[in-house]
């Protein structure tokens, strides 16, 4: 699966993948011949596990914010 694919079945910006995996937040994905990044179905668990945890801290800071 191609990184714009897990993206949008995710719910996360390719910028934001690359990020995560630069970070070590998610294990980098085997390379195609072509040196593509080659995600699998193991990756989106964890991808959307990293974005609802994004959405609940910006939630808590925009809570934060109104008391």
């Amino acid at each position: 699966m191609t990184i714009s694919a897990i993206a949008k079945t995710v719910g996360l910006t390719v910028k934001s993948i690359h990020c995560y995996e630069s970070v070590g937040l998610i294990l980098s994905p085997q390379r195609s011949e072509n040196d593509y990044r080659n995600y699998d179905e193991t990756h989106i668990p964890g991808l959307r596990l990293i974005r609802e945890g994004s959405y609940c801290r910006i939630l808590s800071s925009r809570v934060q914010r109104v008391t």
